[in-house]
């Protein structure tokens, strides 16, 4: 598999990857995905399996704009191809229970 990936500039620790074993076959996402990641804010990383399938993880900092985090979210749901699998995981750190407009 080649090597595409959003590296940190300024933070460390953190952060996401997906690793993928030699005997299976992976392609990481297009740029256009890959390039909505921001330090903190909403790092992704992602591929497509041979069979379709797209793997994803996103991390958001504790420190992350929940607002940046947001609007990321929503380009990045409309570059998926809908017409396979998609897998989606990670680290979004919101608190759910809030009653408030605004999650941490």
């Amino acid at each position: 598999m080649s090597n595409k990936q959003f590296s940190r500039s300024s933070k460390i620790h953190g952060g996401v990857c997906i690793y993928v074993n030699n005997k299976f076959s992976a392609k990481p996402l297009c740029d256009k995905v890959l390039n909505i990641s921001e330090e903190l804010h909403f790092e992704v990383a992602g591929v497509t399996c041979l069979d379709g399938t797209q793997i994803l993880t996103i991390y958001r900092s504790p420190n992350g704009d929940f607002n940046i985090f947001y609007n990321k979210l929503q380009i990045l749901l409309s570059t998926l191809d809908y017409k396979q699998n998609i897998i989606i995981s990670g680290d979004f750190i919101l608190n759910l229970t809030l009653t408030t407009s605004m999650p941490m």
